[in-house]
């Protein structure tokens, strides 16, 4: 279980008043909008919002090839972005 956990992003950046602010991800809620630039693990579950980018999902499904995302699609937590910046609302926390 503790591999489990380490496998997750440690902080993500919220955006609130149109300001990214940092905050440990155990503080981010169900419903806020977050930053992921690439090569960042993506903080929880969430839909996106903006942005376009290829997600490296390896650590789920075990697909080696990144999977393309952009707005409207689902991502999991702890996965990589490979690419562009994603604007990510979270879905499930903790």
């Amino acid at each position: 279980m503790r591999a489990l956990l380490s496998l997750g992003a440690r902080d993500a950046a919220v955006l609130r008043d149109g300001r990214e602010v940092r905050v440990p991800v155990g503080q981010l809620a169900v419903g806020e909008e977050f930053v992921v630039r690439p090569g960042e693990k993506i903080a929880t579950d969430g839909v996106v919002v903006s942005g376009g980018s290829a997600v490296d999902t390896s650590m789920l499904t075990g697909e080696p090839v990144p999977a393309e995302v952009g707005p409207g699609d689902g991502v999991a937590g702890g996965c990589v972005n490979a690419g562009g910046r994603l604007v990510v609302r979270a879905t499930a926390v903790g």
